[in-house]
């Protein structure tokens, strides 16, 4: 069956069909310590940050004098307790060093059970026939298994 490009509807209970649009937003995800990743971005300066610095450890990175939008590449981060080994990148805020990145999460593979707060998924079929009235190319739930 060759895939049509088009709108995914799903059939109502008043056997009409209604779209279904697909996104995530910023607002949506959250980072490790809770906060959203668009509250993140919209903490970063308008001006493009204030360049980088590469540290040996945290000891290094925090006798830094930083301005906002600083990132530091720490070597060894393990002197912070969510680092268990390698470095890891941080941005200062203004106020706060926040941690971007670890080293070893780099070619970390990820399985789709390991996952928290997944959206519940479902198989559906589709329809072979198109509806009367839909627009070609529309894709069609008939229903779901």
């Amino acid at each position: 069956m060759a895939v049509k490009k088009g709108t995914l509807k799903r059939k109502n209970g008043a056997g009409t069909y209604d779209e279904i649009n697909l996104k995530t937003t910023a607002e949506q995800v959250k980072m490790t310590d809770g906060t959203t990743v668009q509250a993140f971005l919209d903490s970063l300066p308008s001006g493009g940050g204030a360049g980088a610095k590469v540290v040996a450890d945290i000891t290094a990175r925090d006798a830094l004098t930083p301005t906002e939008g600083l990132i530091a590449y720490v070597v060894d981060a393990t002197g912070d307790s969510t680092v268990k080994s390698g470095g890891a990148s941080y941005i200062y805020d203004g106020s706060n060093w926040i941690k971007i990145s670890e080293f070893e999460s780099m070619d970390m593979i990820i399985d789709w059970t390991d996952i928290q707060n997944k959206p519940n998924i479902v198989d559906i079929k589709v329809s072979a026939t198109e509806p009367v009235g839909q627009k070609e190319g529309d894709i069609w739930i008939e229903e779901t298994v």
